[in-house]
């Protein structure tokens, strides 16, 4: 279970699926790595089902579940119980590709994070990141669409990302000193130190969130190779790719994405749209030519989530409702009724 401010969030797993994907690129900066410590590539391959000659196109993708095999495999030559971080600090921008590019020309962090935000579908399948600001701090919030099954996995995905954000961050701006703030939402590991001697004194274990926090004033920095005709191209090029991607999942699969990412708190039209970069009456057209609409995906997400809760057999009626955001429980059993003719029932009752 993981906690989202006040709203608790028990999202039921999707076995045998691969919900996230990751350039070969970033394959192919693990073999680098190494084989630069005397590993080789076989070694890291091996019954992963990948060849070295495949990941050769780092335009392609491969899913999650093959690239952490990879990871694994690593680990356990390397034998470093903080890999993840290490690894992720061998992720450089120019790993990313075009994107990567257009983060290096930005003006400053704060042209770079909303290129970041506008394009992160070209580096997360499922996860999103979303940025939160206060008088003085900048918050860069990490969900994932499904919560791992794996613990190990959890770990790995929090080290690497987070690890690669903040060498990304300093690479930018060619390895000027600023403090960061990290919340991760797994317990603290044995190798815990080294999360202090790469992030420093302000890291939390076991938070609500897994959440990176910089000081707003770190938004206003340039950057080392800014060049803002440059920029433009790579965005240019960001958008062509980012136009590619999209067209090849239908509307209601991205309404769907976007939804399930804070299940708890659910966007109306306007807010999904604005996610998905369009307008709310485009978003409208392309669902009606899907044969279906906005409150119709809300509704099933809803519906097949509730009859997931309540198979699981661990939360209360009341629990589910407050999850699927029914402040008002005779309003979560009347909507239930409609959807299945049925009233929210669980096998052995807790108190609703």
């Amino acid at each position: 279970m993981v906690i989202y401010g006040q709203v608790c969030i028990f999202m039921p797993n999707a076995s045998g699926t691969d919900n996230y994907f990751f350039f070969n690129s970033y394959a192919l900066v693990l073999l680098q790595w190494m084989k630069s410590q005397g590993i080789a590539s076989s070694k890291v391959l091996e019954n992963t089902g990948l060849s070295l000659d495949e990941l050769q196109n780092i335009e392609q993708r491969i899913p999650e579940s093959k690239f952490f095999e990879l990871l694994q495999n690593a680990r356990g030559h390397f034998g470093e119980e903080a890999f993840g971080l290490q690894f992720g600090a061998k992720i450089t921008l120019v790993s990313h590709g075009v994107l990567g590019q257009a983060l290096i020309s930005s003006q400053n962090i704060g042209h770079a994070v909303e290129v970041l935000l506008k394009y992160q579908a070209l580096l997360f399948s499922q996860a999103f990141i979303e940025l939160k600001q206060d008088e003085n701090e900048v918050h860069v919030d990490l969900i994932f669409s499904e919560q791992d099954k794996s613990e190990n996995i959890d770990v790995l995905r929090h080290e690497v990302i987070f690890s690669c954000m903040v060498t990304s961050l300093r690479q930018m701006l060619a390895a000027q000193s600023f403090p960061v703030i990290l919340h991760v939402s797994h317990n603290a590991p044995t190798w815990k130190q080294a999360y202090h001697d790469l992030f420093g004194p302000e890291v939390y274990f076991g938070a609500d969130i897994n959440r990176l926090t910089i000081d707003k004033s770190v938004l206003t920095l340039p950057l080392l190779f800014a060049n803002h005709a440059m920029a433009e191209i790579f965005e240019q090029q960001c958008e062509i790719l980012l136009a590619q991607q999209t067209k090849e999942k239908p509307y209601s699969q991205k309404v769907g994405k976007v939804l399930l990412a804070r299940p708890g708190y659910w966007p109306n039209i306007d807010e999904t749209a604005q996610a998905l970069f369009t307008s709310t009456r485009s978003l409208r057209r392309h669902l009606s030519a899907e044969k279906t609409s906005f409150q119709t995906l809300l509704d099933d997400i809803r519906c097949n989530l509730a009859k997931e809760y309540l198979k699981q057999n661990q939360h209360s009626v009341s629990e589910i409702a407050m999850v699927l955001g029914y402040s008002d429980l005779s309003n979560f059993r009347r909507a239930y009724q409609r959807w299945t003719g049925e009233t929210p029932k669980r096998k052995n009752s807790l108190a609703s």
